[in-house]
């Protein structure tokens, strides 16, 4: 981006390259990428230098914008400051509420089903349940306790209210599954050995028999 001068004060700006008309000289949009700096300023162009000050929307916004020019540089900043605490806490909780909606409804069918068919519900599936409102209810307070807003960042920065808290249902599908494997697993194995055993035991009759014959 550019900035036009004239009497050190910003006139004009440029988003991109554009002809322009400075003391009735007509100049084509190639002068912003063929000319130097020097060459620019020679006729009242500068670059924008950008001083812009992230922020986190969730706790903070920006008051104000603004370009100014000083010491032959044309520098953009602007002002940030700190939302409202208690705005700042509803939509914390908004966003804690939301997400536990979220990861509760992927396995409502569960309870669904329980009613419908009366199937069992797995009991890796309630215990999951139970630690993301458990996880919420940390959350919300961890929230709600908060002092002030720099709080609230130590939180956010310390990873406390971070998505990455939350167990996924998918996770759980696959230690589920896991688990079923594994039981399966077991079982046939426990078979293979009672057979086995069995096996053995007709072995050992059949010997007896025929010793008793000889």
């Amino acid at each position: 981006m550019w900035a036009l001068i004239e009497d050190n004060t910003i006139v004009r700006t440029f988003n991109r390259p554009k002809p322009i008309t400075i003391n009735n000289i007509q100049h084509p949009r190639t002068i912003f990428t063929l000319w130097s700096e020097e060459e620019l300023n020679t006729i009242g162009i500068y670059s924008i230098t950008k001083n812009i000050k992230s922020f986190n929307s969730k706790v903070e916004k920006q008051l104000s914008s603004s370009r100014v020019f000083e010491n032959n540089t044309v520098v953009e900043s602007n002002v940030v400051v700190d939302r409202d605490l208690d705005e700042v806490k509803q939509s914390l909780n908004t966003d804690v509420s939301n997400t536990l909606s979220s990861y509760l409804s992927q396995s409502d069918w569960y309870y669904i089903r329980k009613l419908d068919k009366e199937i069992a519900i797995p009991s890796a599936i309630q215990t999951w349940r139970n630690e993301l409102r458990a996880n919420a209810a940390s959350m919300e307070t961890s929230i709600n306790n908060a002092a002030d807003v720099a709080a609230i960042k130590t939180l956010i920065s310390k990873g406390t209210l971070a998505g990455s808290v939350w167990s996924s249902y998918e996770d759980v599908v696959a230690a589920e599954v896991a688990a079923a494997a594994k039981a399966a697993e077991e079982a046939a194995k426990a078979q293979a050995a009672e057979e086995a055993a069995a096996a053995e035991a007709a072995e050992a009759a059949e010997e007896e028999v025929v010793v008793e014959e000889d």
